[in-house]
């Protein structure tokens, strides 16, 4: 397939395997800090964002069970896509994810527009996951400025990407950590409500 694809992608492929390998013998690598629990949970967290605390109770309110198939459905398009990424992936490690793809295998223009789109999808995301915040402490406080805990979220979250990689890693996993438990207290509260009432007064 990347021979079909890519022009010369072969040639691309030997040569940065190649390079790889002259840097790992000559110990010119950076420093590898993060561990596999980092990982792990970086990538667990990520993918739980704030929208699904604050968008999620919207959707379900008003489409009701039917949320869940388009949960599924769309992560059925998304294991499909990851599936193939992971095969590029394996084929050719290289750091640029999909964007060096796309710029291989369909040229710099591909390239350049998936890297910004990719760009800009998570300067959207960051921003409305701040707006989110401040929404969340204004249900518990409302006179409190929504402006406040979004910004005090944004220099926690700049200053962590600029300390040492040890030290995001460990704040991202406490993060992580606090999302998964946040999402089994949901399940743990909604079967109570389901089956015994609970809050239903509420």
């Amino acid at each position: 397939m990347f021979k079909r694809l890519g022009k010369g992608y072969a040639d691309k492929k030997a040569n940065g395997v190649g390079r790889m390998e002259n840097d790992r013998k000559q110990g010119n690598h950076l420093s590898r800090s993060l561990k596999n629990r980092h990982i792990q949970f970086l990538a667990l967290g990520g993918v739980i964002g704030v929208g699904l605390f604050y968008g999620a109770s919207q959707a379900v309110k008003m489409a009701g069970p039917g949320v869940l198939a388009a949960y599924i459905a769309a992560g059925l398009v998304v294991a499909i896509v990851m599936r193939a990424l992971g095969e590029m992936t394996v084929e050719k490690p290289v750091a640029g994810s999909f964007s060096k793809y796309a710029h291989d295998l369909f040229g710099e223009r591909m390239g350049f527009v998936s890297g910004g789109m990719w760009w800009f999808l998570w300067v959207a995301t960051v921003m409305s996951e701040l707006a989110a915040i401040g929404k969340l402490v204004q249900f518990w406080f409302p006179h409190f400025p929504a402006w406040i805990p979004g910004f005090l979220a944004l220099i926690l979250f700049t200053v962590s990407n600029l300390l040492a990689v040890k030290i995001f890693g460990e704040i991202e996993f406490v993060f992580a950590i606090l999302k998964v438990f946040a999402i089994l207290a949901f399940m743990v509260f909604g079967a109570l409500m389901i089956f015994t009432g609970l809050f239903r007064a509420c």
